[in-house]
């Protein structure tokens, strides 16, 4: 017999932990080992499984992606192939994950942009996904990433487009539903029934849903910026918190803007992903190997006598 999974995807900032808490609330399994609350950041938690998310940064390091890569994005040719070999592992994380289970939930943000791989995995241990799509104004999530990252209006909302079209692209009405954050907000209990609708998932609904707060709104009333970016992120909005869908309009619209872009500065991007991943990974074989284990007492030990004899260090 299948499990059944809900399938947490959807635009960083856009209610995604909101709305796998109050699945959790509920008694939909999210994982042993989740990230804790951030102050200023998630206040409840991110209801992220760690295990997941480590997984997705090393397909991210495969692909030379990164989850704020404007370049990045399922909805556009992709070299998969590349991800094959990580396909065992992940069989074997969502075996030991979510196994035991009959009804779980999976969420991470980044999983939006990894959704074709995800898939195949899916397929392989014999889950029933439903995919749960968090849709948030574009302008909302803009004042959000330029609060917390100082990201750039035209790149946050690239990534808002990147993240929305993967997930709608790679999913269909039959095995999804669209949650706009607007809703999460107003009514959470009605809108955690109304995934329940779509999924037999036998969990006790009359429990009232106390996890949403609507003091975490904390972007609201924004307007998008009158740009080509911000006017075709704000019909897309438009058009699937309406329906649902998008048509591919919307979508060619999009490609041809991409297409657009420097040639030098797609290189200089990925040149630049590439880097931050070599060095990454060196520094953490650096930081495993036995002279870092070594080596580290000792240059404490030599900190701390620097520090009692106030002998400054050499420039």
């Amino acid at each position: 017999m299948k499990s059944k999974a809900l399938i947490i995807i959807g635009m960083h900032r856009s209610g995604t932990s909101a709305v796998s808490g109050s699945l959790s609330e509920q008694g939909v399994f999210m994982g042993d080992d989740l990230y804790g609350p951030q102050k200023g950041v998630n206040e409840k938690g991110f209801f992220e499984n760690s295990a997941l998310v480590r997984f997705n940064e090393r397909l991210f390091d495969e692909l030379g992606w990164s989850w704020d890569d404007p370049l990045a994005s399922a909805h556009r040719e992709c070299e998969w192939e590349k991800l094959d070999k990580w396909l065992p592992k992940a069989v074997s994380l969502i075996q030991r994950e979510y196994g035991k289970h009959a009804a779980w939930g999976m969420k991470d943000p980044r999983t939006s942009l990894l959704l074709p791989f995800w898939q195949k995995v899916l397929a392989q241990v014999e889950v029933e996904p439903t995919y749960v799509v968090m849709l948030r104004h574009p302008a909302e999530v803009v004042g959000s990433l330029a609060k917390r990252d100082q990201f750039s209006t035209d790149k946050s909302l690239m990534l808002w487009l990147n993240y929305t079209l993967s997930s709608l692209m790679n999913t269909t009405p039959d095995n999804r539903i669209v949650i706009t954050f607007d809703d999460l907000m107003t009514s959470p209990q009605e809108q955690v029934k109304k995934i329940y609708s779509h999924v037999d998932i036998p969990i006790d609904t009359t429990i009232k849903s106390a996890f949403i707060d609507t003091r975490l709104r904390k972007q609201n009333n924004l307007q998008v910026s009158q740009t080509p970016l911000g006017t075709l992120s704000e019909s897309v909005f438009n058009q699937v918190s309406k329906v649902g869908d998008l048509p591919n309009s919307l979508v060619e619209q999009y490609n041809q803007h991409c297409d657009g872009l420097s040639s030098v500065l797609k290189e200089h991007i990925k040149d630049i992903k590439k880097s931050e991943v070599f060095y990454r990974h060196l520094f953490f074989r650096s930081y495993r190997s036995l002279w870092w284990k070594v080596g580290l007492p000792l240059k404490k030990t030599e900190e701390f006598v620097r520090k009692l004899l106030n002998i400054k260090p050499e420039i």
